[in-house]
């Protein structure tokens, strides 16, 4: 071999290898991109069945505030019943509250309500074994009396099982008089039924929908177990045993790090933790009521990869491959080389085709299409719909062809119409926002209620800006507030002596 043969034969080598590292650096990004995009969007899921439970919440907090400012309930409480109530007509007045709270008790999930004086006796109840006993030392009374309100989960000290309460402070002008408390159970927030969480994508074992409590003590609502994210430091288990929360052995571990806590407190999640066996999880958490309860989804590392960010996966299945192939790819540059670059045509072809091939997959596309919510991409100056996903065109009853090319008007009720428009004209200010509408349903003159987030964003190709939004279906969730609604509205409108 030739000087200039040996020179050239390295600066092929040396351009070749650089042509490599520079599709594995393509690999790279575009992997870490998709991951990124198919996280986003699970965090949008769980975001939207936390605000779904939130709103699920308030409607108990109104029959709460019901309670604390119900006149008849005051008068006993000023009348220091029962020691100092005035006879039969004091115990009549009680009997009547107490048939009264033994309806309310009666709602779907809803296990006790109670009332207790300042001095945290309990001294009306739904149940009458409660009727009697002090309950000042738990954390929800003084929560309720120095702050107005209480979220507390605990086991019942007189009933043995898991609950979560809450409680609203009486006052008579700026006096506390008593707290309101509701007791219901875990089952409330009907975690286990979250459509956005339930994927049929293989082996879920290990994974769990629980609500945490803001100690990192979690209650799994599907088995009634008690959990705690990290193992119970010395002084956790001297406040549950003063509080009487739950007894430190009765909480099982899952080993997690001390930090994991304050990790998903301050960003939501926390990624490839790992537990005393060394197996991976996923740990994400959102807000459900007032930053005392959250939302907390634990998802084993494989269950993960396959049902939540599976195009990543894949893709990184191949990177790993690539990478096992450098070195054979290296070797057979240099054979060619040194054989005249017999083999570099063909070589050349097939890297170039293998990239090609990478390049036209579209894996955002198919990020979008397989996605459980709606979401179109709208050019912002026509308002002309330019692509839309399965979802979508399953929501309205419409096929692609139909919607592609209209404007975004044509798909929305009469109603909703006047409130589009001024968020059309807000997201040019802020570049984004979200808000409740409803979509018609093609046919049946039906229509679907949704929350809509629609942002403006810079197009990297074309330079200009494009209007994309995506539609969550929450339907269901009105219904279901509906329904509570009549309730309360049928208790408020009986026969009875009072109404709470």
């Amino acid at each position: 071999m030739t000087k200039r043969q040996k020179i050239t034969t390295v600066l092929v080598i040396t351009l070749s290898v650089m042509a490599i590292l520079s599709v594995f650096f393509f690999f790279s990004r575009n992997n870490k991109q998709t991951r990124k995009a198919e996280i986003f969007l699970y965090q949008r899921f769980l975001s939207a069945e936390a605000k779904s439970l939130e709103n699920h919440f308030d409607h108990l907090q109104g029959m709460a505030r019901m309670m604390a400012h119900n006149p008849i309930i005051l008068k006993i409480l000023e009348s220091g019943y029962p020691a100092d109530s005035s006879g039969d007509a004091g115990a009549d007045l009680a009997g009547t509250v107490n048939a009264n709270l033994i309806s309310l008790a009666g709602i779907s999930d809803i296990s006790a309500a109670f009332i207790m004086n300042k001095d945290g006796l309990c001294i009306l109840s739904s149940a009458t074994k409660f009727i009697g006993k002090n309950y000042g030392f738990r954390p929800y009374f003084k929560q309720a009396v120095k702050s107005g309100f209480g979220i507390y989960a605990a086991r019942g000290v007189t009933s043995g099982k898991i609950g979560i309460y809450y409680s609203v402070a009486i006052y008579s002008d700026s006096r506390i008089m008593g707290v309101a408390v509701l007791k219901f159970s875990p089952s409330f927030f009907h975690v286990a039924a979250l459509p956005a969480l339930n994927r049929n994508t293989g082996n879920s074992d290990g994974e769990i929908l629980g609500l945490a409590l803001d100690d990192g003590i979690f209650i799994i609502p599907a088995t009634g177990k008690i959990c705690s994210l990290a193992p119970l430091a010395a002084s956790k288990r001297e406040r549950l045993a003063a509080s009487r929360q739950f007894p430190a052995e009765s909480v099982d571990n899952a080993g997690f790090p001390m930090t994991t806590w304050q990790q998903l407190q301050k960003q939501g999640y926390a990624y490839a933790v790992k537990n005393p066996e060394q197996k991976k999880y996923h740990l994400f958490v959102k807000p459900i009521v007032q930053k005392k309860i959250y939302l907390l989804h634990i998802i084993p590392d494989a269950r993960f990869n396959t049902a939540y960010t599976p195009l990543s996966q894949s893709q990184q299945n191949l990177f790993n491959v690539l990478y096992g192939l450098v070195a054979i790819l290296i070797l057979a540059i240099i054979i060619m080389v040194y054989y005249h670059y017999k083999y570099r045509q063909l070589y050349d072809r097939l890297l170039k085709e293998q990239i090609d091939h990478n390049l036209s997959l579209g894996f955002y596309q198919q990020i979008i299409n397989s996605a459980p919510i709606g979401f179109w991409q709208v050019d912002p100056t026509s308002k002309t719909i330019k692509t839309v996903n399965n979802a979508f065109c399953e929501m309205i009853q419409l096929p692609k062809e139909e919607i592609v090319g209209r404007q975004i008007f044509d798909f929305y009720t009469d109603s909703a119409l006047p409130e589009l428009k001024a968020n059309v004209r807000n997201i040019a200010g802020n570049q984004h926002c979200t808000f409740q509408s409803q979509l018609k349903k093609h046919g049946d003159g039906l229509y679907v209620s949704v929350v809509q987030y629609s942002q403006l964003a810079d197009d990297p190709q074309s330079g200009t800006k494009q209007r994309f939004a995506f539609f969550t279906d929450i339907s269901g969730t009105i219904q279901r507030k509906e329904e509570l609604k009549l309730m309360v509205t049928a208790f408020e409108q009986s026969d009875s002596t009072i109404v709470i």
